[in-house]
């Protein structure tokens, strides 16, 4: 169900025009106080008014979480909503991160990259979730790509291609991140996309490009072009060369054994060369240097949910992660100067500060 046909009759209002006016703007930044219930009818009647991307800081994932269903509600169940997800990792632990929540990430920021032609979308984080780094639009742009009927193209090479960018070769294409090769044909499940695309190609040529259904591998309906983003947020061989080796050149083994030196020497010179896949969450401070503000357009609305809430939040993060960072270092478990894998709090309220238009809503009594 959808309550759609509601948001125009909070754009007739004469208090809304008159906020919306204010948030159009250069630099507007306004601060309104209302009951909680409806913040998603605001929030959406806001997209609707602007035509432009809608950016949504909650406190926690559970707020965040709950209005991104809300927005279904209120805009259609076809809506271009997207949430940036937590990387529940914890940092500086050899743990892989959920490959599906990176790519709900990799779809918000594949959907703020979108040149147009679509509605513009609306995403929803948390401040953990926007405090932990990503790609930088460079390096998602040098994955990024973009195949036509007619373009010619080595199969092998745009498979080896995809493995650079974090997709996995598997005998039949069943998910998002997967790709396969059975002669001139490849399959391909862009993280951004809702189908897998099967690419038929004569010589180099491609041939054909088509939407398969996944659970019966047949072809669907043919398609002009297919978009393949990455589908890992870590990943060296896309980082900045420079930026990486300056990391590298600073670390402080003072504290650390020599087996915690000489296996993060060696792990990091097979991350460089991309020749490491497991693990490589733990060294993902090395590699990743995006945020997801980094993305957003100049044309696009902030609107932050509870700010003091906000506020409480990225502080108690800082100070957890603090604590893990230098429990690790006493115990010798990483070196000094370790690269962090998200932002702190200063950085990321200048991020924040960044958006040159933003409203903050908060419910009464809080």
């Amino acid at each position: 169900m959808t309550l759609s046909a509601l948001l125009p009759l909070l754009s007739q209002t004469e208090r809304f025009g008159e906020l919306t006016e204010r948030l159009r703007r250069p630099a507007a930044s306004l601060s309104l106080v209302a009951p909680e219930p409806p913040t998603s009818y605001a929030v959406a009647s806001l997209w609707r008014e602007f035509g432009a991307p809608v950016i949504v800081l909650a406190p926690g994932p559970d707020i965040a979480r709950r209005i991104a269903d809300q927005l279904f509600t209120w805009c259609g169940d076809d809506a271009p909503v997207f949430q940036f997800v937590e990387n529940e990792t914890l940092p500086f632990e050899r743990l892989s991160p959920d490959r599906g929540a990176t790519h709900q990430r990799l779809r918000a920021l594949a959907a703020l990259e979108s040149d147009g032609g679509g509605r513009p979308p609306i995403v929803v984080v948390s401040v953990l979730a926007a405090a932990q780094l990503t790609l930088t639009p460079a390096a998602f742009r040098a994955g990024a790509h973009t195949l036509r009927v007619g373009d010619t193209a080595r199969p092998g090479d745009l498979l080896d291609r995809w493995v650079a960018m974090g997709y996995v070769v598997e005998p039949t294409v069943e998910v998002p991140g997967t790709a396969s090769r059975r002669g001139g044909i490849l399959d391909v499940y862009p993280v951004s996309a809702t189908d897998p695309m099967r690419i038929e190609f004569f010589g180099d040529e491609i041939e054909s490009i088509r939407v398969f259904d996944p659970e019966t591998q047949r072809s669907v309906e043919p398609a002009q072009s297919v978009t393949v983003v990455p589908a890992e947020e870590t990943l060296p061989l896309l980082a900045d060369a420079e930026t990486v080796q300056g990391m590298l050149a600073s670390l402080d083994f003072s504290r650390a054994s020599d087996q915690v030196e000489e296996r993060v020497i060696e792990e990091l010179g097979r991350a460089v060369r991309g020749e490491m896949r497991d693990d490589l969450a733990f060294y993902a401070g090395f590699f990743n240097h995006g945020s997801l503000f980094d993305y957003v357009p100049p044309s696009a609305l902030l609107v932050t949910l509870r700010p003091n809430a906000v506020e409480d939040a990225a502080v108690s993060a800082d100070r957890r992660l603090a604590r893990l960072r230098a429990a690790k270092e006493r115990r010798g478990e990483i070196p000094g100067k370790f690269p962090q894998p998200h932002m702190d709090r200063g950085v990321l309220a200048d991020a924040i500060r960044g958006c040159r238009r933003s409203a903050t809503l908060s419910p009464f009594g809080v």
